[in-house]
């Protein structure tokens, strides 16, 4: 299985749960389900998306660098990217969002169906512009309530992200160290930002008990505070591709520093789940400090735990590259975009009154994400992938 698999059905898991708490006829069983040691597993869905934006910047440079070469592109080349990437998500982008207001209100009934479907409506007419401008994030506070596309606040933001990145390689291009200063000062001062933000505002560890309007609009959903991951993805790749050779030749000749760097890995993607678990039991068990140190530093320090993870794998460690390389589980990779964009949509629609138990949300979210691979594949046949050849015929690239 890739690890965008594993990503996305992380986050289908923790979206599942989250609708669901809504509509649970048994909440009287919530304390005991939200203090259990299982919880902090599924609300950690959040660093899912923190990979999403670290693979962005991983591959960006790897595949600019690959493109490109020493050179660097042409002028005319930097709108190109930008076009490029505008072409490859919005039409998969439309339909769905079509799909969802249009569409879905004809196809169900039930006793919470007319409101959602009177919430979409409103939704989508307010906002769907602001989805297919990449700045939904900037101007909704709360996306998941009223936003067309509320989850598309994931595309705004590395979209944001993405559209920066060329000034960044122009200056690397032009000195590697000053460009790589640049993008190591701006994580760091992410960061330091994110922490005063938290300082001020009071945020808890990854909204472990509430996510309150200021944490969604002035942390979560910006560019500013969330590209830390993005970029410290960004040094990973250029490290990557400086240093592969010499990487290679230590590791593949000790299998005990593979599994050194293996375990390391895992043992940080463990601490920094198993960190806000103590909050589920009580809201105040960490200090307004210790919640500001792990609101600004976890996401970072989760990915550089998946990086050591890795690592093996990138140099050319076999059994890493088996298993996460397998055809069948590459084939589903090139559904990921879609399925994740189509997954809330199927949430939304097969839901209702359901009796909360962890054996529900596993068996719910594995159906949940079989069905949106499924929608996935006819969305990349029927929009994606003839919208990519166009544009390759349009663009002759």
């Amino acid at each position: 299985m890739t690890l965008d698999q594993i990503q996305i059905y992380w986050i289908i898991l923790g979206h599942e749960y989250i609708l669901c708490l809504f509509l649970a006829s048994n909440l009287q069983d919530l304390e005991d389900l939200t203090s259990g040691p299982i919880i902090s597993y599924i609300f950690g869905a959040e660093y899912a998306v923190d990979v999403f934006f670290f693979m962005s910047g991983f591959f960006f440079v790897y595949v600019f660098q690959k493109r490109f070469g020493a050179g660097g592109p042409r002028f005319i080349d930097y709108p190109l990217i930008v076009l490029h990437r505008i072409l490859r998500i919005i039409p998969t982008y439309v339909v769905v969002a079509l799909f969802l207001w249009k569409v879905i209100p004809f196809l169900g009934s039930g006793p919470f169906w007319q409101a959602f479907v009177e919430s979409t409506n409103r939704s989508c007419t307010n906002s769907a512009w602001s989805d297919f401008l990449f700045i939904n994030n900037l101007l909704i506070s709360n996306v998941l309530a009223n936003d067309c596309i509320g989850w598309g606040w994931y595309l705004a933001c590395d979209s944001q992200i993405f559209i920066l990145m060329p000034i960044f390689m122009a200056l690397l291009l032009k000195s590697r160290l000053l460009g790589k200063a640049t993008i190591t000062g701006l994580l760091v001062a992410s960061l330091v930002y994110s922490f005063f933000l938290s300082e001020t505002y009071g945020f808890q560890a990854l909204g472990a008990t509430g996510m309150s309007e200021d944490y969604f609009t002035k942390y979560y959903l910006v560019p500013w505070t969330r590209a830390p991951p993005y970029l410290f993805g960004v040094l990973v790749g250029l490290w990557y591709i400086e240093e592969r050779g010499r990487l290679s030749e230590k590791l593949a000749r000790s299998r005990i520093l593979q599994l050194v760097s293996a375990a390391v890995g895992i043992l940080t993607m463990y601490w920094m789940i198993k960190i806000t678990e103590p909050l589920f039991k009580d809201p105040n068990a960490y200090t307004r400090l210790q919640n500001s140190l792990i609101v600004s530093l976890s996401r970072t320090v989760f990915v550089a735990g998946l990086t050591a993870l890795l690592l093996p794998g990138l140099v050319g460690s076999k059994l890493l590259q088996d298993l996460l390389g397998n055809n069948f589980f590459h084939v589903l990779s090139k559904l990921t975009f879609s399925t994740y964009l189509i997954h809330l949509v199927v949430i939304l629609f097969i839901y209702s009154s359901v009796f909360l138990t962890h054996y529900e949300m596993f068996s719910r979210s594995l159906g949940s994400t079989v069905i949106s691979f499924a929608i996935a594949l006819l969305l990349s046949v029927f929009v994606e992938l003839p919208f990519a050849n166009l544009e390759r015929i349009l663009l002759k690239r």
